[in-house]
């Protein structure tokens, strides 16, 4: 007696491509709010005339609003999201000017997936 189990390689690449896709979409969405939220925390860095500014270690204090509204969204495939802080001054917040906002998120982020997807398979 024998038993043969075929799997049909397209119909499983379009279910895992599919589930990936939506979960891709879902983790820049994230990646967009985590960014956002941390943008409007309360900050401890001087006093201005219309807000507190952010201190060394936080992230930055909403000003103008335009480093948030410059947050865009991109699936160039089934496989890929992109989320471009299109600024000339995004790195320079974080890297140079020690206030940290991508990277965390990001960490989180990667944390929070990866602790999702061992847990579907364990």
């Amino acid at each position: 007696m024998k038993a043969i189990v075929h799997l049909d390689q397209s119909a499983f690449r379009d279910v895992i491509t599919g589930r990936a896709q939506r979960d891709i979409r879902d983790a820049v969405d994230d990646l967009k709010r985590t960014i956002i939220f941390s943008f409007g925390q309360i900050k401890s860095g001087k006093p201005g005339a219309f807000r507190r500014a952010s201190a060394v270690g936080e992230a930055p204090a909403i000003q103008s609003g335009n480093l948030f509204r410059n947050l865009k969204e991109s699936f160039p495939d089934a496989l890929t999201g992109v989320l471009l802080i299109d600024t000339e001054y995004a790195a320079i917040l974080e890297e140079k000017l020690g206030r940290p906002y991508y990277t965390p998120a990001a960490e989180n982020l990667a944390g929070r997936f990866n602790s999702n997807l061992i847990g579907r398979f364990a």
